[in-house]
């Protein structure tokens, strides 16, 4: 399987840091670190992990360690990753 990052996905990514990094930037690293090898470690190997979408034919892993929700949908031998969001904010 491949793990493709939508454009959308991407800029949340970056918002994250941003935000993080206002305070410090090693803890803003090791967040980004962390939900980058969510996706490319464990939903890579095991691309059903997730649990179902909201919104169909998609699932949502929950990272443990931090408040983010990786959104992703698993298509023939790929999976995008289509937005990752703090576990607060309003799902659309």
């Amino acid at each position: 399987m491949k793990v493709i990052w939508t454009k959308e996905s991407l800029e949340t990514l970056d918002l994250i840091y941003e935000y993080i990094s206002k305070d410090s930037t090693n803890p803003a690293e090791k967040v980004i670190s962390q939900i980058i090898n969510a996706a490319n470690l464990n939903i890579k190997n095991f691309p059903h992990i997730g649990r179902t979408g909201r919104i169909f034919g998609t699932r949502e892993y929950v990272i443990s360690e931090y408040p983010y929700v990786i959104i992703y949908a698993v298509k023939k031998n790929n999976i995008y990753i289509i937005r990752v969001m703090h576990s607060s904010m309003k799902y659309p």
